[in-house]
């Protein structure tokens, strides 16, 4: 399992639903389960999607945190490096830790 949390940009943070939405379908171009929103409040949302970068489907949870411009990105599965990596650039986000 790997857990990151990461920034979004100065302006992303500034109009985090527009990137939100912009996210949505990057993330539903490439998951083989689209992201869902299984909670959706004022200061944060849940994506819950799955992926599947080699053999296996990694499943996701992303946690925006909206008041913080911060992404909470948790993935199960063994060698999700490869996915880190691409979420943390398609979604332009800075990686601020692994948890």
């Amino acid at each position: 399992m790997s857990v990151l949390l990461c920034a979004l940009t100065d302006t992303d943070a500034a109009d985090v639903d527009g990137w939100l939405a912009r996210a949505e379908c990057e993330l539903a171009a490439v998951a083989v389960e689209p992201p869902a929103r299984v909670v959706d409040t004022s200061s944060a949302v849940l994506l819950h999607a799955s992926f599947k970068p080699g053999r296996s489907v990694v499943p996701a949870s992303l946690t925006l945190y909206r008041d913080h411009g911060r992404l909470r990105v948790e993935l199960q599965g063994d060698d999700v490096a490869p996915l880190e990596s691409w979420l943390v650039e398609a979604l332009e986000l800075t990686r601020v830790c692994a948890l």
